[in-house]
C-alpha cells in the first residue's frame, strides 16, 4: 500500500496561515486605528465636497481622530 499524497500542500497551508496569523496577532487598538484610517480616507471621497460648505477643517478632525484613536482599549460601550 501507497502513502497517500496530503491533501494540502505544505505551501499552500503556510500561506494560508500566513494569510490568517495577521490577523489574529493584531491587537483591538491596532483594528480601530486601521478602521479610523479607513474612514479618514474614505468620507472625503464620499462627501468631501461638502467639508468647505460646512466650514470642517478635514486636516485638524484627522488629527483629532488620530490622537482619540490611540486610547480606544474596547468597542464596550456603556449605557447612557
Amino acid at each position: 500500500m501507497t502513502a497517500r499524497r496530503p491533501r494540502f500542500p505544505l505551501a499552500g497551508i503556510t500561506a494560508l496561515a500566513a494569510g490568517i496569523l495577521p490577523l489574529h496577532a493584531q491587537s483591538e487598538a491596532d483594528l480601530y486605528a486601521r478602521d479610523v484610517e479607513f474612514l479618514l480616507a474614505e468620507l472625503p471621497k464620499k462627501a468631501g465636497r461638502f467639508f468647505q460648505t460646512k466650514g470642517i477643517d478635514w486636516k485638524e478632525v484627522s488629527a483629532e481622530f488620530r490622537s482619540a484613536v490611540k486610547e480606544v482599549k474596547s468597542d464596550f460601550h456603556p449605557k447612557i
